[in-house]
């Protein structure tokens, strides 16, 4: 969903230059394994969304997980051009965790955005997805690389994919194959290590906190138009998620991501996370 709010703001009339490019993370293929990380029953996260460095809203995330079930909220808000440009979008995904994977079944994302109002929604059988809902219904565009039934095998929505990347893979977070759809868009998202960066003292409370640093290769697969703005992001080296780990859990917590447009840069960036680990009655706060 952070990938999602990032080019959301790069699919914008406010920066009509910018490509195609929706989605959070996926899981690994297939199966998607995330065993190992211990889920925190709930996770609070606020992001500050900047556009060439000046910030112009802010993207909160929460999840809950309980008896075998999660339930995940996303909310976006922009704010641009002394008020001229505003969009928001709130998201819902809930499914299951079953033996160390996670299954969804619902999925919706609801914006808005001055007069424009519009729904996607997905719901998820145990292969894929199942059915697919908008409003406004989108036709399929002259030129554009149509979705099939093929490709709806095996995806996640991007919300749900925000839990499979805070796992990791063996404690890696940096070496994923990421097959997304979000409604409209099949693409993939492969992800390598690019280096290791540590936060400034005065950020952390005076402790060293590292941080992976992922390169993010966007690769369309259906969905979309061959044009310029696609071909520029696909082949972008520069779309960046620097994850922090959250100590005693497995999981990793995205706390910066990046992504070039031709404008200039979109950045998530994280403001504070609070957790409630399972079992627990004491939230722990990361700033």
């Amino acid at each position: 969903m952070l990938f999602q709010v990032a080019l959301r703001i790069a699919k914008s009339s406010l920066f009509p230059s910018a490509a195609v490019f929706v989605g959070f993370f996926t899981g690994l293929a297939h199966a998607a394994e995330v065993s190992g990380p211990k889920w925190p029953a709930e996770v609070r996260a606020d992001y500050g969304i900047s556009f060439n460095g000046f910030e112009i809203g802010h993207f909160r995330l929460k999840s809950k997980v309980s008896g075998g079930r999660y339930v995940l909220d996303g909310d976006a808000e922009l704010s641009a051009l002394l008020g001229a440009f505003h969009w928001r979008g709130i998201t819902r995904s809930s499914g299951r965790i079953s033996a160390g994977s996670l299954k969804p079944e619902g999925y919706v994302f609801n914006f808005k955005s001055g007069a424009k109002n519009g729904m996607i929604g997905m719901s998820f059988g145990k292969y894929g997805v199942k059915s697919v809902s908008m409003v406004p219904q989108i036709p399929v565009g002259a030129g554009e690389i149509p979705v099939t039934p093929k490709h709806l095998k095996h995806v996640f929505d991007p919300l749900t994919s925000v839990m499979v990347m805070a796992a990791g893979v063996k404690g890696n977070p940096c070496a994923a194959k990421i097959p997304v759809f979000d409604g409209k868009q099949r693409f993939d998202l492969v992800l390598s290590h690019k280096r290791r960066e540590t936060l400034p003292l005065w950020k952390t409370g005076g402790r060293p906190v590292h941080l992976h640093v992922c390169s993010v290769k966007y690769r369309p697969i259906a969905g979309f138009k061959r044009n310029k703005a696609v071909a520029a992001m696909a082949g972008s080296t520069a779309i960046e998620i620097a994850m922090r780990s959250v100590a005693r859990t497995g999981m990793f917590i995205p706390h910066r991501i990046t992504i070039p447009t031709i404008a200039g840069p979109v950045d998530l960036i994280a403001k504070k996370f609070d957790i409630l680990p399972a079992g627990s009655r004491r939230v722990a706060q990361i700033q």
